[in-house]
């Protein structure tokens, strides 16, 4: 994607580095009236506890969704300036004409930070995971509850049909917190506790390490 590499985040229980770290970074700070920020380099922010679990296929807490704003994407992202949709998996999306779907066509080449293609069906998963049961999504299901099914129409375009018209209907969807899309492949036995500790995405970061109780490092994703 042709946007700028944001820098990483570390932190006394949570930890992001980003390794292209620029001479401008290292030999000078920021100033108030600095037009450019510094590229590269190494951020540290403190958790003030350990996150519940790092998988987004369950209930969590504030601490895991703060990590996994930077390794999960959802299908279109939110402009913080224009409160507008712009292209995220997706590179664009068609409302059905009767208000009732919402057709979503993704980026070829789009891969998880483990390799694997993003694919319509990969999206269909995701949706129906976080409405099984088993997966205890319990803070997640609920925003989720007014879409009907999801439909592969092909490899890299699929619909949700919804049961009745809401606003909220399309950010439920795209929300990365809500959707953000994980392989099936890390993510697929709702028993497997190990995968509570795994954070598999698409975005800028992908998980280096994870030492419970002292750090959480994450490094920039090369491929995003």
């Amino acid at each position: 994607m042709n946007i700028k590499k944001v820098p990483a985040v570390l932190a006394g229980l949570f930890v992001l580095l980003s390794f292209a770290i620029t001479a401008q970074a290292v030999k000078s700070k920021p100033t108030v009236d600095q037009t450019t920020a510094p590229q590269g380099g190494t951020f540290y922010y403190p958790l003030s506890s350990d996150p519940e679990r790092l998988s987004p296929l369950g209930s969590g807490d504030m601490y895991g969704r703060y990590v996994r704003q930077y390794v999960l994407e959802g299908l279109m992202r939110t402009n913080p300036d224009t409160d507008e949709l712009e292209p995220g998996i997706a590179k664009k999306y068609e409302v059905g004409k009767d208000g009732m779907s919402y057709t979503f066509y993704l980026r070829e080449g789009v891969t998880f930070s483990n390799g694997e293609p993003v694919t319509a069906e990969v999206v269909k998963w995701n949706f129906e995971a976080r409405m099984d049961k088993r997966y205890k999504a319990f803070n997640i299901r609920p925003y989720l509850e007014n879409i009907k099914d999801v439909e592969v129409i092909d490899k890299h375009t699929v619909r949700f049909n919804i049961k009745k018209k809401y606003f909220g209907n399309l950010d439920v969807i795209c929300s990365f917190s809500i959707m953000g899309l994980v392989p099936k492949s890390v993510y697929g036995d709702p028993n497997n506790k190990r995968a509570h500790k795994k954070l598999v995405g698409t975005g800028p970061y992908m998980l280096k390490k994870y030492n419970k109780g002292r750090a959480i490092i994450l490094e920039r994703n090369p491929n995003w």
